[in-house]
């Protein structure tokens, strides 16, 4: 319906109502009408400006991007819905359009807008009273009052709310990094902004500010690094790359956005000659967290949801490897370590399940023949691809392990033939 109204509208007149709401201050009984005709107006605009293309002029309208910026200040949660859906105008204004790239980074300063709000959104998330994640905590029984109960789901909304508008943030601020007026206008150096504080403070607790916005920031901080490699040694000195470092664990790496950004960054951190050593001394080994969970029973349904997450990883891994000088290196037998110990892992996992029978339809063995897919496609992919990472496999006798994992008696006769996706 939108799409529909929006091609048979007149532009100007949605550019003109929209800026009369913005400007317009509603009474506390009005603001809950307001608000949603607010939402409504700003899905309008992006249909029949943003997304269309339309009437570049608007985009660039100084008082248009001024009044959209002005509604950032609005922190109370009936408004961030709204605050949400003007930032996701804004985005794909300055996707579509150079001038209004400029007028927002240049003229109005969006990127230090953007991370102030950013900073400013975090610190309310963690100032709320809670722990861990809001959406696992246990809901108020039969015998809770009316308060209570109010409480919870109030709790729950605004988590929600913010969590959407922080993640949008960050798309925001990753539009802003990747744009070409902003990078020729010499706009986009972060670490004068108040970015690196916000992304520190989230970085904390992860599960509370919501495991899709920590890996949106991990990807943010990779981009970082790939652009200038050189800012590898300043952002560990920052603390930045050792909080994500400490981060990183199987709990926080339960969502598809952070298994996909984690190898990533991995991958720009071994740009720098530094990088090497900051890997193999992190406390949470994260090149064996990636192997971990390949062969993690518990981290089946996501790999079997998400199949390009183990070639992500792999090709990812592989990249650590070709950013570090040729031949024997740390780096090339820790990543080789890490492979034979996630097949050491299913060779002692195998050991507690029962001899596979075709006479039994059920699984008893947590998914192992899925799991040991993602693993071979991972390990097959490093190997076939890197010849000093093959040579070194070899030297630690991993065809014997590869020779064991073939004759589990807990899979199915012929595994590799029956399935041609295991390599």
């Amino acid at each position: 319906m939108s799409i529909r109204l929006g091609l048979s509208l007149p532009h100007g007149i949605v550019a003109c109502a929209l800026r009369g709401l913005l400007g317009h201050q509603p009474t506390d009984d009005q603001l809950e009408g307001h608000n949603r005709v607010l939402l409504a107006a700003l899905d309008l605009f992006q249909v029949t400006t943003v997304s269309n293309h339309q009437t570049t002029a608007q985009l660039g309208h100084a008082g248009m991007i001024l009044a959209m910026l002005e509604l950032m200040q609005k922190t109370d949660v009936a408004c961030l819905p709204a605050v949400t859906a003007m930032l996701r105008c804004l985005e794909l204004a300055a996707e579509v359009s150079g001038t209004a790239a400029l007028v927002l980074f240049r003229d109005f300063s969006g990127l230090q807008a953007f991370s102030l709000r950013l900073q400013r959104e975090v610190e309310l998330m963690m100032a709320l009273d809670f722990t861990g994640d809001a959406f696992e905590l246990e809901p108020p029984g039969r015998e809770a009052t009316r308060e209570e109960k109010q409480r919870y789901w109030q709790l729950l909304e605004e988590v929600t709310a913010r969590r959407k508008l922080c993640r949008q943030l960050l798309k925001n601020i990753q539009t802003a990094l990747q744009c070409t007026e902003v990078l020729q206008a010499g706009l986009a150096n972060v670490f004068q902004g108040p970015l690196m504080d916000a992304l520190k403070t989230a970085l904390k607790e992860p599960s509370k500010v919501g495991l899709s916005l920590f890996g949106t920031a991990i990807d943010i901080v990779s981009s970082i690094i790939q652009d200038d490699p050189a800012r590898v040694p300043q952002m560990i000195d920052s603390e930045v790359l050792p909080g994500i470092m400490a981060a990183l664990s199987k709990d926080t790496m339960r969502s598809a956005e952070c298994v996909s950004f984690v190898p990533g960054v991995l991958a720009s951190i071994a740009l720098h000659s530094v990088g090497e050593d900051f890997l193999l001394n992190s406390p949470s080994k994260p090149i064996q967290l990636l192997t971990d969970i390949l062969v993690d029973p518990s981290f089946a349904p996501l790999l079997h949801s998400q199949p390009e997450i183990a070639q992500i990883m792999s090709t990812q891994v592989d990249k650590v490897l070709r950013n570090r000088p040729a031949g024997p290196n740390k780096l090339t037998d820790h990543v080789v370590d890490c492979m034979l110990a996630g097949m050491r892992s299913i060779l002692d996992q195998a050991k507690d399940y029962p001899e596979w029978t075709p006479l039994d339809l059920e699984d008893h063995t947590e998914y192992l023949a899925d799991r040991l897919v993602c693993f071979s496609r991972f390990c097959w992919s490093i190997l076939s691809t890197n010849e000093q990472t093959l040579k070194s496999f070899l030297e630690k006798k991993g065809l014997a392990l590869v020779r064991e994992l073939h004759e589990l008696p807990c899979l199915p006769y012929h595994l590799t033939s029956l399935e041609g996706a295991v390599p």
